[in-house]
């Protein structure tokens, strides 16, 4: 038989109905795989050749599976290895095809969401359900839906009508596809859409490891809703039960210390509890709650709004009330703790583990005993005898062996939890053991570890780490941000595959990342208070684009809000801050040595730092301060052995506020600002020019004050969240981000920027570009809720008040030249030059040189040499200095082409002299 009608056999015996045509090209094909028309789930890649290999899938079922041909013989082993590699290529393809129709279910799935408005008591699936709405379903028309998707949404062959609930499935706190409900009950998911390990939740997500609460995990929307509002609890919905254990997993990932209750749908016909249910709620360790409706169930009576709906609330209040009350007796038990005691518990007998699930390791003689109730040492004497257990410290779990990217500065990964059953993790460096061990106890005990107080268990407790065998390995950096294609928070990974990254802080200060609320909460109150406020929007902007300055390939560089008390510059500060942390502790203050601020732009990197109160730093450092932070590079340093230590790098962006601008500060303290730190630090006028300091929008706030009193209450109750989702966006598209920055700052520049305009301008024109292109993608996201090109207009109106305060398009350096000059004539012009006609009793005390009325009746300064450098050149390049004076025709050159000229001098005879027209202001 041939190749091809073995590949359709194969086909149909999969369940399928085969294409009429099918190509052994190697490409991914799609083709109809219920034989309807304009469906198109089903998919295979077939190898043509002397081999033919191929796979099988459907996008409807999850079905996928490999083929070969039946040649007639058992393959060669050259054979199989080629095998193998096609079947990897097809790997690669079928994997590619789907990250794209994920990427494409997930941008119409927040299209749909952006384009819905709230879900209304009287939406007929709710009603028919007995049901309320809550914050997280919102409603659209299906015309609409349909416009977006591209086409009609379909349950079993039926178009979904009318009003249709959408319910956003979360994976990450990114919104990865929707279920679709219309009022009939008729659902349907976006297409293409990632839905395994997400979910829909009832309400917004509370931050924290689930201590101390119990989540509810139903299968679709209408149980969720009925169980959350009979017991309250937090509620999540898995949409299917299929996907229930995913789900249920990807709960206890986030709430490692929650009581997880799995909701069970019954059989139609048996009536018993859905196996894969039970099988979800063993996987997690969770409990199973099962709706019981006794004798008198009917057939269609399967799940606990059903049960709602025949019995009451209180039958679904008292199902749940026996599940848990039985788990609190369990919980009582002394077998059912398992976190460590902040005592130690008497250890068992000699010769015994000290608990059933003890994990021991041989160490010196005796053995280390690793158990809930903590690490112990039993060793023995001389004798051989077993001495009694020594106890070293709580649980402590060494997870991975750690190594940087050179396969250097090795350390072990720890994980252990505190009194309050919080989760700690320390990538520990195995150079702190290589002593007495203080450092590393001090950070242990710092974050909750119990430790003995006795000296020889303290020392324990360094052999222990460093001899407990560990098989793992993890990476570990000493820098936050971009790390290849993963980016690296102080908490987790984003985007890692293969390996386990993790951050390893090198430094004294402590990141300030925090999460509270969630991201939707953070778009619907935080920025929606900061749209139609330039400041506010630039700001929230400038947070978002530190991360994409690596993905573009910019510098780093700062902008500085200037403005006096009350302006509403910190709130600025404090608004931005709120996509990273809490507002009230990530901000920090200019006060600081140059080895302060080196280490917190390391800690920020590839991120946003906050700097308030620029006046707080000293003058005579300000200028070098701001030129460290963009050229993202510290100081070259020696180490202890008096080789070169590689210094500290970063990129970032960094904004700053204060009530001076970098200049005036500088000026303060006789310096004199250049404009290399001028273009680094962006200067821009807090006051928006709409009478109410930094704000144009109040948003039916009485007053500007209460505007800022509300934006920075959300931003403390609502922060973190929405930056992390914010780098799940753009480590998920960052090979395709940098191509389309790079249009984004392009155009920006191009509208922005004068045709005229110097490359110092250009600069600085392609900072604010990046920051708008990040705004932009925020709100492409769906995380701002802002129309689109709010954040390049406000961009556009920051830089503009930037560009006019900076003094126009030309080069900054040559204006200030011409400024100097200026300056010194109107000083100096009628005491320090002598008029070469003049007398030898009319000679001039500190001259500076000689004037003359030249042809066109303008006075001409003959200037020798080094007044020139002296007074005319004063903190400026002398070859810089004489092109801009040229070319500006304030320095006339000779007929040479030279800046100078040959003069004759009263008492000094023929000279060479600098010749400069000055005529009373105009150059």
């Amino acid at each position: 038989m041939a190749a091809i009608d073995q590949f359709r056999d194969a086909i149909l015996a999969a369940g399928l109905t085969p294409p009429d045509v099918i190509e052994p090209d190697g490409k991914l094909r799609r083709f109809s795989s219920s034989g309807k028309l304009k469906d198109d789930a089903g998919w295979y890649v077939l190898h043509g050749g002397a081999i033919p290999i191929g796979i099988i899938g459907d996008h409807r079922t999850g079905l996928r599976q490999s083929w070969r041909a039946d040649i007639g013989r058992t393959l060669t082993p050259t054979e199989v290895v080629a095998q193998r590699a096609k079947m990897t290529a097809m790997k690669l393809i079928r994997e590619g095809e789907e990250a794209r129709r994920r990427s494409t279910a997930a941008k119409k799935a927040k299209a749909i969401w952006m384009a819905a408005t709230k879900a209304e008591q009287d939406h007929p699936y709710l009603m028919r359900k007995q049901v309320a709405p809550v914050d997280t379903l919102r409603e659209i028309d299906a015309g609409t839906a349909a416009e977006i998707l591209g086409y009609i949404p379909k349950s079993r062959g039926e178009a979904l009508v009318e009003r249709l609930l959408v319910a956003p499935i979360m994976i990450d706190d990114v919104i990865s596809t929707c279920e679709l409900i219309d009022g009939d009950g008729r659902k349907s998911a976006i297409y293409g859409g990632a839905k395994v390990g997400g979910f829909w939740a009832a309400q917004s997500l509370p931050a924290g490891d689930g201590d101390g609460f119990t989540v509810f995990i139903g299968e679709g929307v209408a149980t969720t809703l009925t169980v959350k509002e009979a017991i309250g609890h937090v509620s999540v919905a898995a949409m299917s039960a299929g996907n229930l254990a995913a789900a249920a997993r990807a709960m206890r990932k986030r709430y490692s210390a929650a009581r997880l209750v799995l909701g069970a749908d019954l059989g139609k016909k048996s009536g018993s509890a859905d196996p894969i249910a039970i099988e979800a709620a063993q996987a997690v360790g969770g409990l199973l709650a099962v709706p019981d409706f006794g004798d008198d169930r009917g057939n269609d009576e399967t799940d606990f709004n059903d049960l709602a709906a025949r019995f009451g609330l209180d039958a679904v209040k008292n199902c749940f009330g026996h599940v848990l009350d039985a788990a609190a007796l369990i919980a009582d038990a002394p077998q059912g703790a398992d976190t460590a005691p902040s005592e130690p518990l008497e250890p068992t007998g000699n010769g015994t583990l000290i608990e059933p699930d003890s994990v021991i390791c041989s160490y010196g003689g005796g053995t280390f005993d690793v158990s809930r109730r903590g690490v112990f040492f039993i060793g023995t004497d001389k004798d051989g005898n077993e001495q009694p257990a020594r106890w070293i410290c709580s649980h402590l779990a060494i997870v991975a062996a750690t190594r940087d990217a050179k396969s250097g500065e090795w350390g072990r990964l720890l994980e252990w939890r505190d009194d309050d059953g919080v989760k700690h993790q320390w990538a520990m460096p195995l150079e702190l053991l290589q002593g007495d061990g203080i450092d590393m106890r001090r950070e242990l005990a710092r974050m909750g570890l119990a430790i003995s107080t006795a000296r020889t268990q303290r020392d324990l407790l360094a052999a222990f780490i460093q001899a407990w065998p560990v098989q793992a390995r993890a990476r570990c950096v000493e820098r936050l941000g971009w790390h290849g294609a993963v980016y690296v928070t102080p908490s987790k990974s984003i985007g890692q595959e293969e390996e386990i990254v993790v951050f390893q802080n090198a430094h004294a200060i402590e990141p300030a990342f925090s999460v509270a609320g969630t991201a939707i909460e953070w778009r619907d109150s935080v920025a929606a208070l900061a749209a139609g406020n330039s400041r506010l929007v630039f700001a929230l902007s400038v947070a978002f684009a530190g991360a994409l300055a690596d993905v573009a390939g910019e510098d780093s560089g700062g902008f500085h809000l200037r403005g006096g008390s009350s302006s509403g510059k910190t709130t600025a500060l404090k608004v931005a801050a709120s996509v990273w942390g809490d507002p009230n502790a990530y901000p920090r203050l200019w006060r600081a040595t140059a080895n302060g601020l080196e280490g917190l732009a390391a800690m920020h990197n590839d991120g946003l730092l906050i700097l308030d109160e620029l006046s707080q730093v000293d003058p005579k450092e300000a200028g070098e301060a701001a030129y460290l932070l963009a050229n993202g590079q510290g100081k070259a340093r020696a180490s202890r052995s008096g080789a070169a230590r590689q210094s500290a790098r970063w990129r970032l962006l960094f904004l700053s506020a204060g009530e001076e601008s970098l200049t005036a500060l500088m000026a303060r303290a006789g310096r004199k600002a250049n404009a290399g730190q001028e273009i680094r630090l962006a200067d821009v006028d807090a006051d928006a020019g709409a009478g109410m300091g930094s704000f144009e929008t109040l948003h039916d706030q009485a007053s500007p004050a209460a505007l800022a009193l509300a934006v920075k209450d959300a931003a403390t109750r609502h922060h973190g969240a929405v930056g992390l989702a914010w780098l799940h966006c753009i480590v998920a598209d960052r090979a395709a981000l940098a191509d389309e920055i790079a249009t984004g700052i392009k155009s920006f520049v191009e509208d922005a920027a004068p045709k005229e305009a110097a490359g110092q301008v250009l600069r600085v024109a392609r900072r604010f570009a990046l920051v708008a292109m990040a705004g932009e993608l925020a709100t492409h996201y769906g995380l701002t809720g802002w129309d689109k090109g709010e954040a390049i207009g406000a961009a556009r109106k920051c830089f503009a008040v930037w560009l006019d305060a900076f003094g126009g398009t030309g080069n900054r350096e040559e204006r200030n030249i011409q400024s100097q000059v200026r300056a010194f004539f109107e000083a100096h012009g009628a005491s320090r030059f002598e008029d070469t006609a003049a007398t030898s009793d009319q000679r001039i005390i500190n001259r500076a040189g000689f004037y003359r009325t030249g042809a066109s009746g303008v006075r001409e300064f003959l200037i020798l040499s080094e007044s020139f450098r002296r007074d005319i050149c004063q903190g400026f390049s002398e070859k810089a200095a004489k092109e801009a004076l040229i070319a500006c025709g304030v320095l006339i050159p000779g007929k040479d082409g030279k800046p100078t000229q040959s003069v004759r001098l009263p008492g000094i005879g023929p000279t060479k002299a600098y010749v400069m027209r000055y005529d009373g202001g105009q150059e």
